[in-house]
């Protein structure tokens, strides 16, 4: 009997488990169906006369995947509270066979690769080997580069592998009389990041499509990168974003200081949208709120300028202001989290140094986990009244510890075409300096040098204005800029600094 009693306490578990995540199924379709209807009625309310069915139908989709994607870290789970991500990432994983969808495999070109390290050297042994090992590479699984050692040995007749990257700039990478399997061994590493960085943008390119359980598996060997993307309906669509080159842009930029009077404004008409009750007062106490909220804005504003004055314009500074804003966020009321429903989530910077006027294309400071919420609240309509028409927010590569940053471009064109491009780069040779990545850019003489020229001088002009370099909508770096480039060659160091 005793035993029977512990059968059935497993067999109830086992039952209640499997009704826990059928239920993570069903509430995750409730609110994709009602993700759905709102991207209807959207489309509706702004639907031209002369768009087609089909035009409407990619709309909804569109509008559908954004809302959803955008929606990450709303709570739909009655009771536990899950978010919507939490519960697409442990409801029942159907995998491509029942939820269907599609599989991608993708390849780094490391015979490029190595050819851009060589800066297209024309050593007949070293050429040779790259095309016998592309050749090998269609018939075999082995990676490319153990190939191309096996091409190299093959090809060369005593010829140092070392002379081939001599006299590129990544020469200091293979030291002078190196073996060739010192060479080879660097060369391997250099693949691997390749190949390494290749997979993350990869990652990066999935979660703006908003695709629930993807997978991603490097192979070990071949070093090819598998995605299996369960759900996908428009296929080519995004086959044609995974496979897209990752294409530097460069991005004039708005100040902090340009924007930081915005944010309160921003944060307070978002509340009064999303909760007219919390605002509805006789006047005394509307006056007293005003006031209050005034001065707490101004003692605000004045703490971060003698903050950002006494940092030097240090924007690592922020982070003290980040500790501080999170012992405050954790005596918030419900009512003032309701009153402040952006600026619990985000954190604006005044990057500016007082004494020079220098400042910086950081405006903000958010939570990883919150960047969702707040793309949600600064896409919205309230706050594009309040926005500059040509701005576009975009958060930075690299997240530091749990916090991201948030950085102001000016989109001067109106449709979201750079005014420079890594179309008209030349050559591009890499170093490390201090520990930090640097880019060696030559441009094309004709097309990009006029126009950096005219960028840099603008942005110097204009007390060192900061200039973005962004790839796959992330800014990757937003150095001042010192003084103007005439001849297109720059240095840019991924990380804040000057050109």
């Amino acid at each position: 009997m005793q035993n029977k009693g512990i059968l059935w306490f497993f067999v109830i578990l086992l039952g209640l488990a499997t009704l826990y995540f059928f239920s993570l199924s069903f509430v995750s379709s409730r609110f994709e169906k009602g993700a759905r209807e709102y991207a209807v009625a959207y489309v509706a309310s702004i639907r031209k006369s002369d768009c087609s069915d089909v035009q409407v139908d990619s709309a909804i989709l569109a509008v559908t995947k954004s809302y959803l994607r955008d929606s990450a870290e709303a709570k739909i789970y009655p009771v536990l509270g899950n978010t919507y991500r939490d519960v697409k990432k442990n409801q029942l994983n159907l995998g491509l066979a029942l939820q269907g969808g599609m599989s991608v495999t993708l390849e780094v070109s490391i015979a490029d690769l190595l050819l851009g390290l060589s800066e297209r050297s024309e050593a007949p042994n070293f050429n040779a080997a790259l095309k016998k090992a592309s050749e090998m590479q269609k018939r075999s699984s082995s990676s490319y580069m153990a190939l191309f050692e096996q091409a190299w040995k093959e090809q060369n007749a005593g010829y140092p592998l070392w002379r081939v990257f001599s006299m590129s700039k990544s020469s200091d990478l293979f030291p002078m009389n190196a073996t060739d399997d010192e060479v080879l061994d660097v060369l391997g590493k250099e693949a691997d990041n390749a190949i390494r960085n290749t997979e993350n943008i990869i990652k990066k390119r999935i979660d703006n499509l908003g695709v629930a359980q993807p997978n991603v598996q490097k192979q070990s060997v071949s070093g090819r990168i598998v995605v299996e993307l369960p759900g996908v309906d428009d296929r080519e669509d995004v086959r044609k974003k995974l496979k897209t080159t990752a294409n530097l842009e460069f991005w004039p930029t708005y100040k902090s200081s340009e924007l930081y009077g915005l944010w309160q404004a921003i944060n307070d008409s978002i509340a009064k949208t999303l909760y007219p009750e919390l605002f509805v007062s006789d006047k005394d106490t509307a006056a007293a709120d005003s006031s209050l909220t005034q001065l707490t804005a101004s003692d605000t504003t004045a703490a971060a300028a003698d903050t950002t004055l006494a940092a030097g314009a240090d924007a690592d500074s922020t982070a003290a202001e980040e500790d501080e804003a999170a012992e405050g966020k954790k005596e918030l009321t419900e009512e003032d989290r309701k009153k402040n429903p952006l600026l619990t989530k985000l954190g604006p910077m005044l990057a500016m140094d007082r004494s020079t006027g220098i400042d910086q294309c950081m405006v903000a400071i958010a939570n990883v986990k919150d960047t969702a919420e707040v793309n949600r609240m600064l896409a919205g309509p309230v706050a594009r009244n309040f926005l500059p028409k040509d701005i576009r927010l975009l958060w930075g590569a690299q997240a530091e510890g749990n916090a991201v940053r948030l950085y102001a471009i000016k989109d001067e064109s109106g449709k979201g075409i750079a005014p420079l491009d890594g179309s008209v780069i030349n050559s591009a040779g890499r170093d490390i300096y201090e520990g930090k990545a640097i880019v060696d850019l030559t441009m094309d003489a004709s097309k990009g040098a006029p126009v950096w020229k005219k960028m840099t001088e603008k942005a110097a002009a204009d007390n060192q204005r900061p200039i973005a370099i962004v790839m796959d909508d992330l800014v990757y770096s937003a150095p001042n800029v010192n003084e103007p480039i005439p001849n297109g060659r720059s240095q840019i160091s991924f990380g804040n600094g000057p050109i």
